[in-house]
């Protein structure tokens, strides 16, 4: 089982900041989706059970980060905005940002616990 973050223009064009169990472990990682590419840049085992996932961006990057803390954040990928632009993708939405919970085998029992999400702009904050 999978729960994350996203920024989400299509099925296959999306940038994902994921936590996953793995041998006892949670896992958080980045998971990039290019049309038939997909790719994840880097790793590291979440230290205590809180896991802090991120997208922040600018006019030409999307950064994909998370923390044990809240405080300490390591970058897991840097990823042009061009790939989930609409003139790169075509349709017409743009990119969401959300958060998701996914499981590959149908008999899954897990669960994610969103505990918070907040959207930050320069101009305001919301908190959920």
């Amino acid at each position: 089982m999978q729960a994350g973050i996203t920024a989400y223009a299509a099925p296959l064009n999306h940038y994902d900041v994921v936590a996953e169990r793995r041998g006892g472990k949670i896992i958080l990682k980045s998971n990039v989706r290019i049309g038939q590419t997909a790719h994840s840049e880097k790793e590291m085992i979440l230290e205590g059970t809180m896991a802090y996932l991120r997208v922040s961006s600018d006019k030409d990057f999307y950064e994909l980060s998370a923390s044990s803390d809240n405080q300490n954040f390591t970058t897991l990928a840097k990823m042009e905005y061009r790939y989930l632009s609409t003139e790169t993708i075509g349709g017409f939405t743009g990119v969401m940002l959300g958060v998701f919970a996914q499981a590959q085998d149908k008999d899954c029992k897990g669960f994610a616990d969103v505990d918070w999400f907040r959207y930050e702009t320069k101009e305001q904050t919301i908190d959920e």
